[in-house]
C-alpha cells in the first residue's frame, strides 16, 4: 500500500501506561479494573532512533503522538524524542494528544519551548465533570499544567467529547478556553455510542472490584452518535429500540453480516494520508484502528477476533515488529498489501470489519465527528 519514501504522516504510541480510567478505554474494563494481559511499555530515546530513522524523519509531514491505551506525556523521554525530531526535520507538526493531568508545570513550561508541537488536551467537561469520564485526572493538576503550557507559548487545543453530563457546559468550557489562551476549542461525539454490535444510549461505569458505579448517557440528538448502519427511527435515545436493534443484528449470520460489509468499497484513510502506525509494543500497523491486534492477548469484540487471528496465521507478530526488521524493511514485505486484497469483495479471507467501520468509502463512523458549538 505504502512505500517507505512515500510516508508523509507518523502516528506512534509512545506508551501504553497511563494516569486515567476513560470507561471506553480498551486498556481497562469500563473505566473499573485494567485488562489482565495488557503489556504495558514506553518508548525510550535509544527505541526511537533506532526505530525512526533519520530518512524517515526528515520527510515527513505531521507526527502524531497518541495511542490506543496510553497517554504519551508518560514518557520520560519525551523531550529528548521532539529534540532529535527538530534537529532533524524543524518543519514537521508534531501533535500531542492528552488527559493532561500528567507532570508538573515546570514540565510543561519547559515542553512549550518546542514550536512546531501542538498539545491536545483531552478534557470533557469542567471542575465538577471532567472526572466522570477521564477517571482519576485531577481538576487542579490539569488546569495549572495547561496555564503552564499555554502561558509560557505552547500552542494548545481543547478537544471536548460531548456527554450527557457536560453537554450543558460547552458554553463556560469554551469561555474557560479563550480566558486561558487556548487556540482552538473542538467539540466531539465520544466513541462508546455508535458500534452496531455494542451501541447503547449510555455506557456502564464500574469500580475496581468490578461493582456497578453509574452510567454515563450520550448526549442530546445534536451531539449524539448512533449505532453503525442503524436505521435513525431507531436510535432516538430509546434504550429498548437500540436493544432490539442490537439483537436482531447479533442473531443475523455471519455470512450475512460479511456480505453487508464486503459491499462497500473501501476509501483507506491510512492510504490518502500516506501514513502508518507504530505501537507501544513495537509493531507496525497501517492505522491505529488496525493496532489493536497488536495486544494480541486482549479482545473486545468479533471484528478483533477475526483480524487478529489472521494476522497471526498470514503474517506473524513477530515479522510486523519494528525491533526485529526496519520499516523500510517491512514495508517492502507483502504484510500491507495481504490488507489491502482483502477489500476485494470476493476475496477468500472475507472483509475486515473495521476497514468497513472506518474507512467504507461514504458510510463510515469517523464522517462528521467533530461539532461546531
Amino acid at each position: 500500500m505504502l512505500k517507505f519514501d512515500e510516508i508523509e504522516k507518523l502516528h506512534v504510541e509512545l506508551s501504553s501506561v497511563c494516569n486515567a480510567a476513560c470507561p471506553v478505554c480498551p486498556r481497562n474494563v469500563s473505566g473499573g479494573y485494567e485488562f489482565p494481559n495488557l503489556e504495558t511499555n514506553t518508548f525510550t530515546y535509544a527505541d526511537f532512533i533506532q526505530i525512526f530513522e533519520k530518512d524517515l524523519i526528515k520527510n515527513l509531514k505531521q507526527i502524531l503522538f497518541v495511542g490506543r491505551y496510553g497517554d504519551p506525556i508518560t514518557c520520560i523521554d519525551l523531550p529528548k524524542i521532539l529534540e532529535y525530531i527538530s534537529a532533524i526535520n524543524s518543519r514537521v507538526q508534531i501533535r500531542i494528544h492528552t488527559n493532561g493531568g500528567i507532570r508538573s508545570p515546570a514540565w510543561w513550561r519547559k515542553l512549550a519551548t518546542f514550536k512546531n508541537v501542538s498539545v491536545i488536551f483531552s478534557i470533557d467537561g469542567l471542575e465538577d465533570t471532567n472526572h466522570i469520564y477521564r477517571r482519576n485526572v485531577k481538576w487542579d493538576k490539569l488546569i495549572a499544567n495547561v496555564e503552564s503550557y499555554v502561558s509560557n507559548g505552547g500552542n494548545a487545543i481543547w478537544e471536548f467529547l460531548v456527554f450527557g453530563h457536560n453537554q450543558h457546559q460547552t458554553g463556560a468550557a469554551k469561555r474557560l478556553s479563550d480566558s486561558i489562551g487556548i487556540s482552538e476549542f473542538i467539540l466531539k461525539r465520544p466513541y462508546g455510542f455508535n458500534n452496531m454490535s455494542t451501541s447503547h444510549s449510555s455506557i456502564n461505569v464500574i469500580d475496581k472490584q468490578g461493582k456497578f458505579n453509574y452510567k454515563i448517557f450520550q448526549a442530546d440528538k445534536k451531539y449524539a452518535n448512533s449505532p453503525y448502519n442503524a436505521p435513525h427511527n431507531q436510535v432516538d435515545g430509546n434504550d429498548n429500540l437500540v436493544d432490539d436493534h442490537i439483537y436482531r443484528m447479533q442473531q443475523m449470520t455471519e455470512t450475512v453480516v460479511d456480505t453487508v460489509y464486503d459491499m462497500i468499497d473501501i476509501d483507506c484513510h491510512a492510504v490518502k494520508e500516506k501514513e502508518i502506525y507504530v505501537d507501544s509494543l513495537y509493531n507496525l500497523h497501517p492505522c491505529c484502528w488496525l493496532a489493536y491486534a497488536g495486544q494480541n492477548k486482549i479482545l473486545h469484540d468479533s471484528s478483533e477476533i477475526k483480524y487478529t487471528k489472521w494476522l497471526n496465521e498470514k503474517i506473524g507478530h513477530k515479522n510486523i515488529n519494528v525491533k526485529l526488521s526496519s520499516i523500510r524493511e517491512l514495508l517492502n514485505t507483502s504484510y500491507f498489501n495481504k490488507i489491502k486484497e482483502t477489500w476485494n469483495k470476493t476475496h477468500v479471507d472475507g472483509r475486515f470489519y473495521t476497514c468497513t467501520e472506518m474507512c467504507g468509502k461514504n458510510k463510515n463512523i469517523r464522517h462528521n465527528l467533530i461539532v461546531e458549538e
